[in-house]
């Protein structure tokens, strides 16, 4: 993959990203309502308002910036639920 210039922001589709198991994404699972998102850019935490993410991609908006090739690009989704027991 090539650097990505963030001037006009980017779209990154689900498939350039692995499972935790090596495997090839095909979409994102949904979190939402009870869950986030967390996206780390060479192991820094992003502001939740600079991306956004839906089941088929990954959005990051514009900025003076550029992700050089070969620079790590984690998404952490996490979901949860509550159980009741009596």
């Amino acid at each position: 993959m090539a650097n990505i210039n963030l001037a006009n922001g980017a779209t990154l589709p689900a498939t350039l990203f692995y499972n935790d198991d090596g495997s090839s994404t095909i979409e994102f699972m949904s979190f939402s309502p009870n869950g986030y998102a967390d996206l780390f850019i060479n192991a820094v935490i992003q502001e939740g308002g600079m991306y956004s993410v839906d089941t088929n991609s990954l959005t990051i908006s514009p900025a003076n910036a550029t992700i050089y090739r070969g620079t790590p690009i984690i998404l952490e989704l996490l979901t949860f639920s509550a159980e009741r027991s009596l």
